[in-house]
């Protein structure tokens, strides 16, 4: 498996346990995981930054628009008198506005360090292994497909769902990020990118978990036959039609991809 495999390997809730992989590549996988969450984080809050800064920017211009108006203008000297009179309708006005700003805008003022995100990078993927997903609540057409307490099938009922709607699910859990980081936001945008319908890399890792799984000490079969086999396995309906409608040209295909290879 390459980078982009390892990776999604560990945002993908349904791959997550990586029983299909040996210690030492899961071990590998992690190391990937932390630093691209580093790098991830570094620039999302490099983003985040530059929009506070952005915002912050266009709230002064808009405030010395009005003061050059004259329309709501702040008198400069007017806010120990104000305070002192009782009428601090104004004076608070203005000061509520420069402390929220103050507050929104504080958290954004550096990019944490390294060894801070590679921290939060272990905690977070340590919470999101800890997740228990209830697949049937987050897609209730999930409950028509498989009996009560039956288990879930990884390639029959797991590959095909919208994983967009599971990690918008967690987005709206941890609105805050104080428990799965960024994890959720690397899925969709990230180097081990997801996508909505992840067919393609979700495909990809199942080939290439069969491939670790179906070696040469267990199988006579060539590895583009393995790969055969599982896409086969994976279009289960597509693979009953050609039974039903081609069977004997199958067969023969296959009859002459032997003799070929002797």
């Amino acid at each position: 498996m390459g980078r982009h495999e390892h990776l999604a390997m560990l945002l993908d809730k349904r791959t997550l346990g990586c029983h299909h992989v040996s210690a030492e590549q899961r071990s590998v996988a992690v190391g990937i995981f932390c630093r691209e969450y580093v790098k991830y984080a570094k620039t999302a809050e490099l983003w985040r930054l530059e929009q506070a800064k952005a915002e912050k920017e266009l709230e002064e211009r808009a405030e010395r628009i009005v003061t050059a108006g004259g329309v709501n203008a702040r008198p400069a000297a007017a806010s120990s008198d104000m305070m002192a009179s009782g009428n601090t309708f104004t004076t608070t006005t203005w000061s509520d506005d420069e402390d929220d700003a103050e507050e929104v805008h504080a958290p954004a003022t550096s990019i944490r360090r390294d060894d801070e995100l590679l921290d939060e990078a272990k905690r977070a993927l340590k919470a999101w292994k800890k997740l228990s997903v209830d697949w049937r609540e987050i897609f209730p057409h999930l409950k028509d497909t498989r009996k009560e307490g039956e288990a879930l099938d990884l390639t029959e009922d797991l590959m095909q769902l919208d994983m967009g709607k599971f990690y918008k699910h967690v987005e709206r859990m941890d609105a805050g990020r104080q428990v799965y980081g960024n994890i959720p936001a690397m899925a969709a945008s990230s180097s081990g990118q997801l996508g909505a319908l992840s067919a393609e890399s979700y495909c990809e890792r199942i080939l290439s978990c069969a491939n670790n799984v179906v070696v040469s000490g267990n199988t006579l079969l060539f590895d583009d036959e393995v790969e055969m086999l599982v896409v086969l396995r994976m279009n289960r309906e597509f693979m009953q039609f050609m039974r039903e409608n081609y069977r004997k040209e199958a067969r023969e295909y296959l009859a002459d991809a032997n003799k070929a290879r002797e």
